[in-house]
């Protein structure tokens, strides 16, 4: 089990080295799990801009799947500091 300094090393880990953007580290309540999250606010009703979104989430997601990628790795190196 992590602590508290453990997650907070491993997010600025992913959020400064590697996603270069704020990350948003959500504890869920009475749960063994968290939500990391990164979000911009959009009209959603707009269609015009759905392929727009839907480009933006494509690549944010792939940018932060390969930042936890690397902070996973970092962490089963307890090389996190």
């Amino acid at each position: 089990m992590f602590t508290v300094n453990h997650q907070t090393s491993c997010i600025s880990l992913v959020k400064v080295k590697t996603f270069g953007e704020p990350l948003e580290w959500l504890r869920l309540k009475d749960k063994k799990s968290c939500r990391i999250q990164y979000s911009c606010v959009v009209d959603g009703y707009n269609k015009d801009s759905w392929s727009k979104f839907v480009e933006w989430h494509l690549s944010n997601m792939a940018r932060l799947e390969m930042a936890l990628k690397l902070a996973a790795v970092a962490l089963r190196n307890k090389n996190f500091e």
